[in-house]
């Protein structure tokens, strides 16, 4: 093969990559955009639950009592179990469903994330849950300083980033197989309300 053949093969190759990354851009660009128009009303709490396959929306177990005890309208409550994805695998960074989560964490509609552990550090990673000593979260953080989470972040260091839900009278009605955790959205502005919906959790810390 020809020194041109050669250089006009590396040209197509080069820019079939910038193509892909170009169309990958605009793909996740439109999904944001579409994620965020299609966001849920402002709710008094917005809680996401990934790799949820029990029902713990409106008739739950969960949601009911919650709702009696919050003492808040049903409407007002969004619990929102349509999160499939396990970012261990990175892959799943690319998944619609974890894209759905950025979008809606980073316009501050949600709230607080349940999850197990290696959802949980792809979430931190990306630096989209609050790190719980940050003055909004004073309370949570001395009010479970014996059930937190740490991240190992490459920057900030070790940073407490969820509370762990093991013991809980709602455990079973979770039903995750290893152990959950709740973290709080960084850009989240219901702070106190998610401190409410974690003493509803834990009613004996």
């Amino acid at each position: 093969m020809s020194e041109r053949s050669e250089r006009v093969k590396e040209w197509i190759g080069n820019h079939q990559m910038l193509a892909g990354a170009v169309i990958v851009g605009i793909f996740l660009g439109v999904y944001f955009l579409s994620a965020w128009v299609r966001r849920p009303a402002d709710a008094w709490l917005n809680a996401a639950f990934v790799n949820e396959y029990r029902n713990v929306g409106a008739g739950s177990e969960i949601y009911e009592n919650f709702i009696q005890a919050a003492d808040v309208a049903d409407e007002r409550i969004v619990f929102d179990a349509n999160y499939f994805f396990d970012l261990s695998n990175d892959r799943d960074f690319m998944n619609q469903y974890y894209q759905k989560l950025v979008a809606y964490l980073e316009s501050g509609t949600t709230d607080a994330v349940i999850c197990t552990e290696d959802n949980l550090c792809g979430i931190a990673q990306g630096g989209r849950v609050l790190d719980l000593t940050d003055e909004r979260a004073s309370v949570i953080y001395g009010a479970y300083s014996d059930r937190l989470y740490y991240y190992e972040d490459e920057e900030a260091g070790r940073l407490p980033v969820g509370v762990s839900l093991s013991g809980s009278p709602y455990e079973d009605a979770l039903g995750y197989k290893e152990e959950a955790y709740l973290a709080l959205s960084g850009k989240g502005t219901h702070v106190e309300r998610v401190q409410e919906f974690l003493e509803f959790l834990l009613p004996n810390e």
